[in-house]
């Protein structure tokens, strides 16, 4: 028996009209975590649905091997059953279900048909102390915030005794504290001997944590680096046996300028930075990476039993402490200790998920700032729900035609509630202060007066508050300019057509035909599509919250572009992004806000993580 616990041998998967993969192979040794990297649409999810038993024996070529036995797998029962357990980015669990139900949903805990509660919520008690989720199992799950529910689907994984755990971008919608408790829980699954793929965008988090990465592009196998040696040891690139260093030290140089400590990082102090780059002074700054949600989570609302859902009732079985935790904080042990991660293997992943060198992850631009044509003042808004709590207190900002303002702060502090206000009041209560727009005063009530005042937001959620996912792209391009496609009250589906595709191309949107689904697209051309609608509505101010989440390295770029072009020809834009390095790249000023206040407006010429992380934290006096 060798110590691959996964071999996927020359795997093809066609759709109509397309080859998803293309003799994709990838071995995947016992007790490591390994990760797989790409572009979007390169074929990571595909393979995993594959692996899974989403896609089922017979609807692709190439052989599956787990555990030395070649397996077919019809559904994803089948794979579950022989311990291969999958954890989608849109998590499958159902929020009016208690932490409980949802563990052992489809594996109830019953006798003789009939389900056990004090079994089921017993075993689930035991399995939440060993994902280090503190919270009481008849708690809905959707009083829970997403880190939190990414426990439950690991504890979910484990009632179902998983040898193999696989991830798809598990950390894409956690801030800082919870994406590292995942990374330190997987740490501790792969101590108990549990094997672990991952998938992720946040190649500073798989430098950390990973050991082995391959790289998929265009639905092939590029390479398999052993990212504790710094080798190739599969793929394309060259077979294993040459083990080729796959660092220099113009690789070094590389990850030295963007920010990475290069070198060995020890272990116990794992990094989980974004290799989005940024000045080597600022480097190891931790910033918060999600982006504030309109609601607060109601974690202490009554749960269906009149109970409060953070108080165990007293027929309840309370959590097990004296279950062990699988939580670690570094690696798993002295294995790790000792044997480091190289963010210097990071520009080397770059190049083989792009095809290209990125010496530079955001293009040029030389500003030619004009008049002013936004200027916020005074504004307040509150809470939806909770009319004493101020989320947005007193701000005041402008921007200028062919400047980019870059908007920072930490999760909670309002940067979404203040876009989303302006926009239409979308957005609060009680909603005051004044919105000029070329220096006179405008009210703008609804969406549609926002958008008549020329004023554009894409939202942070692009799935729920930017497209119509079960349309096409035609038909979501021009969903919020309707009036400029139809006549007589019909619209003319051929320049529907037209105006999409004149999107598609100039915006490089990657789809065969503008009838495509959107919700077949790839994350960052869903964003495209996303951009495309705003800007068919000719807008002069377009608020950008979070536009490259959830997007890969070269999908960034090319959001990047489009925005320097657009400043360019002569739009006021409003950045919002969780990343520092992302706000500092693409801005020319940069306000902070703290706890729904401006706290300071700082050249991008001088700015650092430093001062921006000091302007982000500060309390009211």
């Amino acid at each position: 028996m060798n110590d691959h616990i996964l071999e996927m041998r020359s795997i093809t998967k066609r759709y109509p009209g397309v080859v998803a993969l293309q003799d994709v192979s990838l071995t995947v040794r016992e007790g490591q975590i390994h990760a797989i990297c790409g572009e979007n649409g390169a074929g990571k999810s595909t393979l995993m649905k594959v692996l899974s038993g989403v896609e089922p024996s017979g609807t692709y070529e190439g052989q599956i091997v787990f555990r030395d036995q070649p397996v077919d797998f019809a559904s994803i029962n089948d794979s579950e059953a022989e311990g291969i357990v999958i954890i989608h980015q849109e998590l499958a669990l159902i929020p009016h279900l208690s932490v409980a139900e949802n563990i052992f949903l489809g594996n109830e805990q019953s006798r003789g048909g009939i389900i056990s509660w004090h079994e089921t919520n017993a075993r689930a008690s035991e399995l939440m102390a060993r994902v280090g989720l503190d919270e009481n199992p008849v708690t809905p799950v959707g009083f829970l915030g997403v880190g939190k529910q990414q426990l439950v689907e690991i504890a979910k994984a484990l009632s179902k005794n998983v040898r193999l755990l696989i991830l798809d971008e598990p950390t894409a919608a956690l801030n800082d504290d919870d994406s590292e408790h995942l990374l330190g829980l997987i740490r501790g699954l792969r101590d108990e001997g549990v094997t672990s793929i991952i998938i992720s965008h946040k190649l500073g988090e798989i430098a950390s944590i990973a050991d082995a990465t391959t790289i998929i592009r265009d639905g092939r196998t590029i390479e398999t680096i052993d990212m504790l040696s710094g080798t190739v040891v599969g793929g394309e690139a060259g077979p294993s046996a040459a083990e080729e260093p796959v660092t220099s030290a113009e690789d070094e140089a590389t990850a030295e300028a963007a920010g990475y400590t290069t070198g060995a990082i020890d272990a116990d102090e794992p990094t989980t930075e974004d290799p989005t780059p940024r000045p080597a002074a600022d480097a190891g700054t931790s910033t918060d990476r999600t982006a504030p949600e309109p609601t607060a989570e109601a974690t202490t609302e009554p749960t269906t039993d009149g109970t409060s859902a953070t108080d165990a009732p007293a027929d309840e079985p309370a959590a097990a402490d004296t279950t062990p935790s699988l939580i670690s904080a570094g690696g798993p042990g002295s294995r790790a200790a000792s044997r480091a991660r190289r963010p210097s293997l990071i520009p080397r992943i770059i190049k083989g998920m792009v095809g290209r060198d990125i010496d530079n992850l955001f293009p040029e631009r030389h500003a030619e700032i004009g008049e002013e044509i936004l200027r916020i003042e005074d504004w307040n808004v509150t809470h939806p729900t909770q009319p004493d709590r101020i989320v947005v207190d007193g701000a005041s900002l402008h921007v200028r035609a062919g400047e980019v303002v870059g908007i920072a702060g930490l999760m909670g502090a309002g940067r979404t509630e203040l876009a989303m206000s302006v926009f239409g009041q979308s957005y609060g209560r009680e909603i005051s202060g004044t919105v000029s727009m070329h220096g006179k005063p405008v009210r703008m009530r609804t969406v549609a007066d926002a958008i008549d005042h020329g004023i554009a937001y894409v939202s942070e959620d692009r799935k729920r508050y930017g497209l119509n996912l079960i349309q096409d792209i035609r038909t979501n391009v021009t969903s919020a300019a309707l009036k400029k496609v139809a006549s007589g009250g019909w619209i003319n589906t051929n320049e529907e057509i037209a105006v999409a595709e004149r999107y598609r191309s100039s915006l490089n949107i990657k789809t065969p035909t503008v009838l495509s689904t959107v919700g077949q697209l790839s994350g960052g051309n869903q964003q495209k599509v996303v951009l495309s609608k705003w800007l068919f509505t000719e807008p002069e101010v377009l608020i950008l919250d979070e536009p490259t989440r959830g997007v890969d390295v070269g999908a960034k770029y090319e959001i990047y572009t489009i925005v320097n072009e657009l400043a360019e020809a002569g739009k006021a834009i409003i950045v919002i992004s969780s990343e520092l390095p992302e706000v500092m790249g693409l801005s020319d000023r940069i306000y902070t806000l703290s706890a729904g206040r401006i706290t300071g407006e700082v050249a991008a010429a001088d700015a650092t993580q430093e001062r921006l992380m000091e302007l982000m934290t500060m309390e009211r006096e």
